[in-house]
């Protein structure tokens, strides 16, 4: 829905092609040149009409097809001519016929109202008389219906039906001559959206039509606001959906014709407004009153419409009375803002009403509705230069080089000016001198008015622009995640640098716009840097008045030194080497090119110094060198830098890369951290939705979940790579092996109505018949499929059958115990800024081999996941473009319900297996035991499904240790880990099997990052068997294993011999268990040491001494009694004593 400012949704629909059919020929055939003769004169045959052939019969264009004939004879009999005769209702035409292949063309067009049965009579004749007729018969189509119903133009003369709508308890006080004039009332005092569109297209756009009613609806105003604004898409028919469903209706039994307001010809009505009895809701607050907008019937449940063979879809919704107490007709700003939306214009304020005020009172599609002052609705202010420019009503002046304008008023001259900034077109300035003039008369500010824009951006409506505060050069979030992917596609560079519109201080005030001897560059607040964060370089300074100066390569305003920026890194293929692309992969060498920029003074000898602290890469030389570069240029370095990479036993594992830079002998340097991923890089995004986009969004939500682009460009860590592949006519499809080198595919159709080609088609079969994991996303794909597509949905994707539901939906509806959309009982989808329509869908129904995620509100599937056991393939279908889903879902900084990370986990899943849906800690450091005195290991919880006591981990990349496993339910396990000093920084897969199924392995759950924790010594202690005492000849085993480090990391040994008989270690010296065979020949002590370390400088050492051949001595003592005294004493001898050896 798109509305007037307060609250927003979107949407509109679109159904498929009609099929028409039946030709019926009837065949006449004469004799020419006289049936009789003596039978000696030569026979000419009849000439023979094969086929005719109808190329084109479409109301609004010319008849044309192919006549195939032959005939037998030879010379100027066997010579042929045509002609045609209309049918009754064709009786008028004439046909340009050429002669020689038999084709033809009308010469008129076929009116429009000319649909349905209709002939030619084809007569095909030969040199000699001979003559042979054909009647075709032929339906003639209605002008061809899109898939997708289209804006109204924006340009000519424009045929807009209003419909007057009244409650079934209610009476209007206007009629419909007052909505007439108010519409499409003409003359200079006249104030009408007519004069308007008029004045605001500079002459391009003249609205004209007729009103209808008031047609009396069945229900009451009470009924249809149903307590919810009539807005509620899921109560029809208790909405405004109803109201349009009945009042589109009643104009047709009043005998509208609506093929008149179909103005592009695509067979939708495009202009179509209706007009409900009293106030709108978004004027009383009461939730009972309607809200305006723009809509489409089969969004909210309604019908499509298919009168005068058109298709009646979209449509605006105003209410009679404008404000509420006077009970004044509504005035033509609410008017012409919705109109706008039907031109295809978007809301340019924030639909939360809790982040900014957009472009405020500077631009109809916001605030301006209300007026320059927001009190003067009926003097709404015109539309922004960039709604203009999307209308085609003005072309901007491309300014690309240093340059002094005066720039006519934007209110009398279609006329701005565009300067590029970036390396791509999608972000620019552009500025307008605007007047208190006209429409714009109570404007807060005049002067010129600089306005950023980025066109890639989907999120005008949501986040406000990047705020620079504080002093110059203290920024607040300009440099963060958010402002770089989470950015409006317009924003006005307000002069006076107090972000008011931002900050939902005002709608605009009197120093937004520029004067006189203001300078918008790099030393101003609002600064010119771009939403990545880099200089634009652009300067743009009010001279006087209408006159502005335009500088570019405007860095500094005194620059004192160089200043360098990377603008482009990549690597390049090395002859010979490797598998050929340009990814960096294990086992290969790339050679390094970088780009660099110099926003500051003239640079000369500028060197690079390429270093890195991962074990992974390898350099053959570390150094280059770049020409000398003045303000502005920029240049790549003069040598490439060959970069090898090492083995990883892992499919991606990222790694930084320091590159210094000095310049003028050493008197500037600065130095960027650049991270790659060294791998298959994660995800493949194939760009094929026809420059419509689509492939932003999801970037947008990798980079802000913290991927990283391939291409070199990564901000936060580069833990998750993608790549990004834009199918165009010059770039044509990529290989089989550039999908198969990427873990995952995701392909967007966007909005294209033929979007699979059979060469595409095939391209995708291959890949999933590789093995290939795939999610498709396309809303277009089963609307009036070819055979070979219906096949593919069939045998690939397991759908069995398929419907157009006719709208777009608001709401998808997950399914518990989903491993996509647990969780997630209901997800609103967003309206993309440059789908202004509603979002469509095809209700999808399945076989067995399918496993059914979402469904939209008629609970027919919309994303399902389809796998094959045999070819190891899978493969994600979203019947809608995934675009439309809320960030928040589809892939925001630690969402646990990231939509994007769980498709990617379950490609292949398989019905059983168990799912991991959350980790608690989500990160840890390298060696996870470290603190004394128990050297916890690491706690990680684990939340999914389908777990069972049975259920084994492990962590397949290696270096994260499981110590143990506690199954606590079938939706939650604690495992105890040890990451290890070595485990390599970035995400670690998770390996999960239930007994009987293959295992699944999980991704960007788990992740190893920062500086390992401290290490602490390991403990050596010696086992020894049979004992420290032993015969010679004996063979004893010394062990290990009581060694143990308190970090819990893997110990490696070294056993070495100090004294005695030289012996060996069985089965070598390094072994945890070793075992000696003494010498049977040799008495005396053995000495052994043990040294065990932990892989990282810390080790611990023991010895140990065993005698051999040592046996206890025998101790004899005798006495002999001493002589000469009165006591008798004895002399006591140990001489007896003996060592048996």
């Amino acid at each position: 829905m798109e509305k007037t400012p307060v609250h927003k949704q979107g949407c509109k629909y679109f159904l498929p092609n009609l099929i028409w059919g039946l030709v019926v020929l009837f065949l006449l055939v004469s004799c020419g040149g006289g049936g009789g003769g003596n039978g000696n004169e030569p026979t000419n045959h009849l000439p023979k009409i094969l086929e005719v052939a109808i190329y084109k019969a479409k109301e609004g264009d010319y008849l044309s097809g192919k006549i195939t004939a032959q005939d037998e004879d030879e010379g100027e009999c066997g010579e042929l001519s045509y002609q045609i005769i209309p049918g009754n209702t064709l009786s008028s035409f004439e046909f340009i016929i050429t002669q020689a292949t038999g084709e033809f063309q009308s010469k008129n067009l076929i009116p429009n109202g000319t649909v349905g049965a209709n002939s030619i009579q084809v007569i095909v004749r030969d040199g000699c008389g001979g003559e042979a007729s054909l009647v075709k018969n032929f339906n003639i189509e209605p002008l061809g219906i899109a898939k997708e119903l289209r804006f109204s133009p924006a340009k000519g003369t424009i045929q807009v039906l209003v419909i007057l709508a009244n409650f079934s308890n209610t009476t209007p006080t206007y009629n419909a001559s007052d909505f007439a004039q108010l519409f499409f009332g003409d003359g200079d005092t006249v104030n009408s959206v007519r004069n308007y569109y008029q004045k605001v297209s500079y002459g391009q756009l003249d609205l004209t039509g007729e009103v209808v009613g008031w047609c009396l609806l069945s229900q009451t105003r009470e009924y249809y606001g149903n307590n919810m604004y009539g807005r509620n898409v899921e109560w029809y028919p208790r909405n405004l959906y109803k109201l349009a469903e009945e009042a589109i209706d009643c104009a047709e039994s009043r005998g509208v014709d609506f093929s008149k307001y179909d103005n592009n010809g695509d067979g939708w009505v495009d202009s179509l407004v209706i007009v409900h009895q009293g106030p709108g809701g978004e004027r009383t607050g009461n939730r009972y009153d309607i809200w305006s907008m723009v809509s489409a019937l089969s969004y909210g449940g309604a019908q499509t419409r298919n009168y005068d063979n058109r298709k009646i879809e979209n449509f605006a919704i105003v209410p009679e009375i404008g404000v509420p107490d006077t009970g004044r007709i509504i005035e033509i700003g609410p008017l012409a803002h919705e109109y706008g939306h039907l031109l295809g214009m978007i809301d340019s304020y924030s639909w939360t009403y809790s982040l900014w005020y957009g472009l405020g009172v500077f631009d109809l599609m916001s605030y301006g509705v209300w007026g320059g002052d927001l009190k003067s609705p009926d003097q709404p202010v015109e539309p922004s230069v960039f709604s203009r420019l999307k209308a085609g009503w003005l072309e901007p002046i491309l300014v690309s080089s240093d340059t002094i304008l005066s720039l006519p008023v934007i209110e009398d001259e279609p006329y701005a000016v565009k300067v590029p900034a970036g390396t791509d077109e999608r972000e620019f300035f552009l500025i307008t001198n605007q007047q208190k003039i006209g429409f714009d008369e109570k404007l807060p500010a005049k002067g010129i008015f600089i306005w950023h824009i980025d066109t890639a951006s989907a999120l005008q409506n949501i986040y406000e622009p990047p705020i620079l505060t504080n002093s110059i050069g203290t920024y607040c979030n300009y440099c963060s995640a958010f402002s770089r992917y989470l950015h409006p596609m317009v924003s006005l560079e307000e002069a006076d640098g107090k972000y008011d519109l931002a900050k939902e201080n005002n709608c605009g005030d009197e120093g937004d716009s520029w004067k006189p001897g203001q300078k918008f560059n790099a030393q101003s607040n609002p600064i010119n840097l771009l939403y990545d964060c880099s200089p634009s370089g652009v300067e743009v300074e009010v001279i006087a008045g209408s006159t502005v100066g335009i500088r570019f390569n405007q860095f500094q305003t005194n620059p004192t030194k160089p200043e360098f920026w990377i603008r482009d890194f990549q690597f390049q293929p090395v002859a010979g080497e490797g598998d050929g692309d340009v990814f960096p992969e294990p086992n290969e060498s790339l050679d390094l090119k970088i780009k660099i920029f110099n926003s500051g003074t003239e640079a000369s000898g500028i060197t690079l110094q390429v270093g890195s602290t991962s074990p992974y890469l390898a350099f053959s030389s570390t150094t280059s060198t770049y020409p000398n570069l003045a303000p502005g240029d920029s240049a790549y370095n003069n040598s490439l830098i060959r970069v090898q990479f090492k083995e990883t036993h892992a499919q991606e594992v990222p790694a930084k890369l320091k590159l210094t830079y000095r310049a003028n002998s050493g008197a500037y340097s600065i130095s960027f951290w650049q991270t790659i991923t060294i791998g298959k890089p994660a995800v493949l995004i194939v760009d094929d939705d026809g420059k419509d986009k689509a492939e932003s969004v999801i970037q947008d939500a990798f980079k802000s979940y913290g991927y990283l682009n391939s291409n070199g460009y990564g901000i936060y860590g580069g833990d998750y790579s993608y790549t990004t592949w834009e199918v165009d006519e010059e770039k044509g499809l990529p290989s089989l092996d550039y999908l198969i080198n990427h873990q995952a595919v995701i392909w967007l159709c966007g909005r294209q109505e033929n979007p699979i080609t059979s060469e595409e088609l095939n391209l995708i079969k291959a890949y999933l018949d590789s093995g290939g994991k795939l999610i498709l996303s396309s809303a277009y794909l089963l609307l009036n499929p070819s055979s070979e597509i219906a096949e593919f949905a069939q045998k690939y994707l397991g759908i069995t059958s398929w419907q157009d539901d006719g709208y777009a939906v608001q709401y998808i509806y997950g399914r518990t115990g989903n491993p996509i959309s647990d969780g997630i009982i209901k997800s609103s989808l967003n309206l993309i800024n440059y789908y202004p329509l509603h979002h469509r869908t095809i209700g999808l129904n399945t076989s067995e081999q399918t496993i059914v995620s979402f469904t939209n509100t008629n609970s027919n599937a919309v994303i399902i996941q389809s796998f094959s056991s045999n070819s190891n393939y899978g493969i994600i279908f979203s019947s809608f473009g995934l675009e439309h889903i809320r960030r928040e879902k589809l892939g925001i900084i630690g969402a646990e319900y990231n939509l994007l990370r769980r498709m990617l986990n379950s490609i292949t899943y398989e019905p059983g297996q168990p799912v991991i849906l959350k980790s608690s800690p989500v990160s840890a450091q390298p060696r996870s035991k470290y603190l004394p005195p128990d050297y916890h290991s690491l706690t990680l919880e684990l939340t999914g499904l389908n777990f069972s006591p049975e259920t084994e981990f492990s962590f397949p990349e290696g270096n994260i240790q499981l110590i143990s496993k506690t199954y606590n339910s079938s939706t939650s396990y604690t495992l105890e880990v040890n990451v290890l000093y070595n485990a390599h920084p970035g995400y670690h897969k998770i390996q999960a099997k239930n007994p009987g199924l293959a295992p699944a392995i999980y991704d960007r759950y788990f992740r190893v990052e920062g500086a390992p924790n401290p290490n602490t010594k390991p403990i050596a202690e010696i086992l020894v068997s049979p004992g420290l005492y032993i015969d010679p000849g004996d063979t004893i085993s010394l062990s290990a294993t009581n060694s143990y480090d308190p970090n819990g990391e893997p110990l490696s040994y070294q056993w070495q011999q100090l004294e005695g008989a030289t012996v060996e270690f069985l089965p070598s010296s390094t072994s945890e268990t070793v075992t000696i065979q003494t010498q049977d020949t040799w008495m005396g002590f053995y000495k052994f040491s043990l040294v065990v370390s932990d892989g990282n400088s810390f080790s611990d050492a023991e010895t140990i001494s065993i005698q051999a051949g040592d046996q206890e001595p025998v101790a004899i003592a005798t006495a002999e009694p001493s002589q000469g005294g009165r006591r008798i004493s004895y002399w006591l001898f140990g001489n007896q004593s003996y060592d048996p050896e």
